[in-house]
């Protein structure tokens, strides 16, 4: 892993050099919308493009506990699968990287306060560290059905899933109404049973409006 972190550095630094306009900023919040209470505010940036590659960053900031916190930022392909990634709690003691090297997923750094150095199969399919700004892209290509690899954040162990486009809906963003591609997306197989995720992306860009998390838990988009 550690042969190929200076040409990962260096197309880094290109991707920041890249000006700021060029950059897509959406700001979100979780909350619950019986009692209106907020639990955390999040934003995602996209931009930064150099040739092929798409740098993005993920920004999470909790309301009252700092375990819901932390900060992730990704090198992307055109079409938005993680070429390489950084994740860092700082109250969770954890910071790793993780590269995709063709089939495997290797990883290293800090998990929870231990050393973690570790390689993944992830075949021949895509993967997205964060689903959210991954399936964007899935959302754009008009396809209806799509197999990706993420990665399960409590225990870094890989998962095989699915992602189902269920058609257009409106939907409501605070007090507008908004045209979204419903898409449905669990682990392949029986896992499906168990974990199911709903999100709700804009129709004409595919960006990431809404997920209902569970009960009345709602995470959407407030600013842009």
């Amino acid at each position: 892993m550690k042969t190929k972190k200076p040409i990962l550095t260096i197309l880094f630094a290109l991707l920041f050099a890249f000006p700021a306009c060029a950059q897509q900023t959406f700001h979100y919040q979780t909350y619950d919308k019986k009692t209106g209470k907020i639990f955390n505010h999040f934003s995602i940036v996209i931009g930064n493009r150099q040739g092929n590659y798409v740098h993005a960053q993920f920004d999470m900031q909790g309301q009252d506990v700092t375990l819901d916190s932390g900060q992730e930022e990704y090198i992307l392909d055109k079409e938005f699968n993680t070429n390489w990634f950084r994740c860092t709690q700082k109250d969770q003691n954890t910071e790793y990287i993780g590269e995709r090297r063709e089939n495997l997923l290797l990883l290293e750094g800090m998990f929870k306060g231990e050393k973690i150095k570790k390689e993944i199969s992830l075949e021949r399919k895509p993967f997205y560290f964060n689903p959210k700004i991954g399936l964007m892209h899935f959302v754009q290509s008009g396809k209806k059905s799509q197999e990706f690899w993420t990665l399960k954040k409590d225990d870094l162990s890989g998962y095989l899933m699915a992602a189902e486009r269920k058609g257009l809906e409106e939907i409501s963003l605070g007090d507008r109404k908004v045209k979204a591609v419903k898409v449905e997306w669990a682990p392949v197989g029986f896992g499906s049973f168990f974990f199911k995720r709903t999100y709700w992306f804009r129709e004409k860009d595919g960006a990431y409006l809404k997920q209902i998390v569970s009960g009345s838990k709602v995470r959407e988009l407030i600013v842009e």
